[in-house]
């Protein structure tokens, strides 16, 4: 989230955003570390959806030979969770 917060605010309040998170989200992870930057300390968050707010850190971006897959991955019918963050980056 690279928007300054006072329009980033309008347009969550206009799309009704802080409810939704509010209701329908059990976790809300934000990728970085809150005591370097919380994008969020601006954005006048409740404290419900701030209390299950969770800062990620920093992750790597590749894994160490030793820990890379040597097989193809077979999903089995268990229950999973897909996560896909998005990159950060924008195209010209």
């Amino acid at each position: 989230m690279m928007d300054d917060p006072a329009p980033l605010r309008e347009e969550w309040e206009r799309k009704n955003v802080l409810p939704t998170l509010d209701t329908l989200y059990d976790e809300i992870w934000v990728y970085g570390q809150s005591d370097i930057h919380d994008p969020l300390a601006e954005l006048g968050m409740p404290q419900s959806i701030a209390d299950k707010t969770l800062y990620t850190g920093y992750l790597r971006r590749d894994l160490p030979k030793a820990q890379r897959p040597t097989e193809n991955f077979a999903f089995s019918d268990d229950p999973f969770i897909l996560v896909t963050p998005g990159g950060g980056g924008a195209t010209a």
